[in-house]
């Protein structure tokens, strides 16, 4: 995106004062963004404790919840996690039940990053490795 590039140019002189180039900078801080988000679960609690009543049968409140937690726990961003940890996850979310829900494998990708395809991969790969 545009708005994640920042940019800045200096005019080069020789002795005379007279403009002999251009020196320009651009930064891509979309990076700094990210880690920003990232410090900022360490310094801020990801989630004050929510009226139990108020939540109880929200599914994607608990499906959140449980991504950022271990995301809190592991210490990484979604988007620094690895392949095998987001497997991790998707097997942890199906072992709390996170799948019961019509159409949680889909919600489940959207907040992982990852196709409902990939999802169903992980889960199959699972269930033969553990046949």
């Amino acid at each position: 995106r545009s708005s994640d590039l920042r940019s800045t140019s200096a005019t080069i002189r020789n002795q005379e004062g007279k403009t002999i180039g251009l020196f320009c900078i651009n930064l891509d801080v979309s990076k700094w963004e990210e880690m920003q988000q990232f410090l900022s679960q360490w310094i801020q609690p990801i989630h004050e404790k929510q009226p139990e009543i108020l939540f109880k049968n929200d599914w994607r409140e608990k499906i959140n919840l449980y991504v950022a937690t271990y995301l809190q726990k592991e210490s990484v961003s979604l988007q620094a996690l690895s392949k095998e940890k987001k497997r991790e996850l998707v097997l942890a979310l199906y072992r709390e039940g996170a799948f019961e829900a019509k159409n949680a494998a889909s919600y489940i990708g959207d907040a992982l990053q990852l196709s409902r395809a990939t999802i169903y991969k992980y889960l199959e790969k699972n269930e033969n490795s553990t046949l």
